[in-house]
């Protein structure tokens, strides 16, 4: 029966869209259904695009090609792209069959919301091309693909019928607007520094491009022939760079364009400035510190600031690049890590902030961890972070303590530096633009007086005062962007006679985790527990990865913690506390097998076992303990299966095994119904129910279902048997 109603509908998808197939046949090779994992989406909440790979000017073999064949290409390519997104408006469901058929793609959404609007993200040439003809001059290839071009015969016709079909299926047409988000990176460089300078090139490249597209949407956007159009907008490009030292020229030209209301939405950096002279180290400090100011700016940036109208994925006024990456080498240079840390202090143009560390020498990292602890969450830290990745390899004992010991200082800048207790106390002030700067200090933390003075051209709020003796002439001061430095007491404007430490930094999800998991390298309570002793009563959210630690313990320092993920080699747990914190009342002692796959299981199985009532969200990796125990896992698939059947909480779970024979048995679990505690109602809104109801009993039940769907991992010899999803999350599911 099943198979009758599939090939009823293949005929009908066939007969109603088959006309387009020549289309789908000049897509074959250029795209491919793409998860991005977004910082601050755990749990598979990926965003999923079409990643669209646009024909190019040289070949792989190196060769060139025509011109004229290159143009009928892109163009072929870009409007098969704008047809099939036109199909999933008209017919979801044929958009999806034909995904499957000629991609091989299975679109589906993870995580709390299904999937509604395509997004493309683009790769293409992204620098000037010079055209081997005059005809059809465009400058850029991104141009080419957003901005306004003539449309072929065939594609008008083609999108013609697109919208006929949709009247017949009840779908009245609309004109579609494609995000686009352009993908560009460069990664490695050489001594001569020129990857640098290609990466900075192509950025203004992309960006006068932008302008271009803009120009052309203003000048002749109102001119387009009437009828249902399909068009690309733009959102906000991802940038990246890594492994690649920024010259002074290029950081310049990156601090001008942010300024000039360029925008990208995400990074991956190595933020170290190489030094081309050592005679020229105030021109590379002057250089890195005004592009940090820019990239981690203090300023919430405006969208209508930006230099084109972008389609942006949030409705705010305000415009925060999502996710930022940050790589920090071992090699990178100490002052340059302070002048990044003290522009992270106060930025106000990232919510989800990854910080990774890699090979750390061993020499000065009490000192870095120093600098993250005030960076991040002192008494000083005022960001508009709210969810934190910290990817490094465990501190020793003694760089907890030097973690902590920032913590916990009521004049952390004193604790940073070593400087003495100054009179006065700290305060926040304005230097004046053309203010000199003494910026260098030897080894015993003195200013280096003949040095050079830098001076800036715009003048700079948030300068703390630090160790003020009140009567010096040159004041300790901390520069967002340029670490630590004096200035003349003249040339600071003080808001008020009295500085009030107002700390605004709300940084509420927390992921620890190690670069490379091993047996050396798990997160010990005896440093972590310290640390989230400090910083755990912010907490909301607190995922620890590769834990040797008491669980519990931590839970006990995060009174306001509503989720708890804990990560093992072979189990990803996700624990939920909003009941207990809903109904002010103590968390329960958790015991967790973390070394038996069958007893942790069973433990979910078991009604009176508090945690069967607090995971929502499991992942179960049957492939590597596989492995590890030498042996099969029809054991702990019959665990699973078993828990399923009983287990009314649990929302989520996803299986990589060996094994394919159970994949059947999993998908009967799609869409069961979870058990949900109803979140308490304002008593405003419990007032106006008693005034128009008689009092009746009310459930505490509210039905959920689970959301099954078949994955493969990415391992040759291990796949993803199901994925339940559902649970608290997906408030707005039936």
């Amino acid at each position: 029966m099943a198979s009758n109603r599939a090939e009823a509908f293949e005929a009908s998808v066939k007969q109603r869209w088959g006309f387009l197939d020549p289309w789908w046949k000049t897509l074959a090779q250029h795209i491919e259904y793409c998860p991005i994992l977004r910082l601050g989406a755990l749990w598979g909440s990926h965003l999923f695009v079409l990643n669209v790979t646009m024909p190019v000017r040289r070949e792989s073999d190196g060769r060139t090609r025509d011109e004229a064949t290159f143009r009928k290409e892109f163009q072929q390519v870009r409007e098969a792209l704008a047809l099939l997104i036109a199909v999933e408006h008209a017919d979801p469901k044929a958009y999806a069959y034909l995904l499957r058929k000629y991609w091989k793609i299975e679109p589906r959404h993870f995580g709390d919301k299904p999937y509604e609007t395509t997004h493309v993200a683009l790769e293409l040439d992204v620098g000037e091309q010079e055209p081997q003809t005059d005809e059809g001059f465009v400058k850029y290839d991104l141009v080419r693909f957003c901005g306004i071009q003539s449309p072929s015969e065939e594609y008008v016709t083609a999108l013609s019928q697109i919208v006929a079909l949709a009247k017949t299926l009840k779908v009245t047409p609309t004109d579609i607007e494609i995000p686009v988000k352009v993908m560009y990176g460069r990664y490695g460089d050489d001594e001569s520094g020129a990857t640098s300078r290609e990466f900075a090139k192509d950025l203004m490249d992309i960006a006068q491009a932008e302008k271009e597209i803009e120009a052309q949407w203003e000048t002749m956007g109102g001119s387009q022939e009437p009828g249902v159009s399909v068009t690309f907008v733009l959102q906000p490009m991802y940038a990246g760079f890594e492994m690649m030292d920024l010259t002074q020229a290029v950081a310049g030209t990156l601090e001008s364009l942010l300024d000039d209301g360029f925008r990208f939405s995400a990074s991956l950096m190595v933020t170290s400035i190489r030094r081309e002279n050592p005679d020229h180290e105030l021109e590379a400090r002057k250089a890195l510190g005004q592009f940090l100011r820019q990239l981690l700016s203090s300023t919430r940036r405006k969208q209508d600031d930006a230099h084109i109208p972008y389609d942006f994925d949030q409705d705010e006024q305000d415009f925060i690049d999502h996710d930022l990456q940050l790589v920090l080498p071992g090699t990178m240079r100490a002052s340059d890590f302070e002048a990044m840390c003290s522009a992270m202090l106060h930025t106000q143009t990232t919510e989800n902030l990854l910080v990774a560390t890699k090979q750390w020498d061993e020499a000065n990292n009490e000192h870095k961890w120093k600098w993250l602890a005030y960076a991040l969450f002192s008494k000083r830290a005022r960001s508009s972070i709210q969810y934190l990745v910290i990817c490094a390899k465990q501190p020793t004992a003694a760089e907890a303590r030097a973690f902590t010991s920032i913590l916990t200082s009521e004049h952390p800048e004193e604790a940073l530096f070593g400087t003495p207790r100054g009179v006065a106390e700290e305060r926040d002030a304005t230097l004046r633009s053309g203010a000199p700067l003494r910026w260098e200090f030897d080894s015993e933390g003195q200013p280096v007086l003949d040095s050079r003075l830098l001076t800036l051209e715009a003048p700079i709020p948030l300068v703390r005062t630090f160790s003020d003796d009140g009567e010096s002439e040159w004041i300790n001061v901390l520069v967002p962007g340029f670490g630590r430095c004096q200035v003349q007491r003249s040339n600071l404007d003080f808001a008020s006679d009295v500085d009030v430490d107002n700390s605004t930094s709300c940084i509420t999800s927390l992921v620890i985790s190690a670069p490379d998991p091993d047996a050396d390298n798990l997160l010990h309570a005896e440093w972590l527990l310290p640390c989230i002793e400090l910083i755990g009563f912010a907490l909301t959210s607190l995922t620890l990865d590769g834990t040797r630690i008491d669980e519990n313990a931590i839970i006990r320092c995060c009174p306001n913690l509503q989720e708890l993920s804990l990560t093992t080699d072979f189990l990803h747990v996700q624990l939920d506390f909003s009941d207990y914190r809903a109904s002010r009342t103590p968390t329960p002692h958790l015991s967790f097998a973390w070394l038996d796959i069958v007893k942790f299981v069973n433990d979910l199985v078991d009604r009176e076992n508090p945690l069967s009532r607090c995971v929502r969200r499991l992942r179960v990796d049957l492939a590597t303990w596989g492995m590890r125990v030498n042996g099969g896992v029809t054991n702990e698939v019959t665990a699973l299966l078993k828990m399923l059947s009983v287990n009314e909480r649990l929302g989520y779970l996803e299986v990589v095994s060996p094994l394919l024979e159970f994949t059947k048995d999993f998908s009967n679990f799609h869409r069961k119904p979870i058990f949900q505690q109803r979140e308490p109602l304002s008593m405003k809104c419990m007032l106006a129910f008693l005034s128009v109801l008689p009092s009746r009993a009310t459930s505490t039940k509210q039905a959920k279902k689970r959301n099954v769907a078949e994955t493969t991992a990415a391992a040759a010899t291990a796949q993803k048997l199901t994925q339940v999803d559902g649970g608290r999350a997906n408030k707005t599911e039936d």
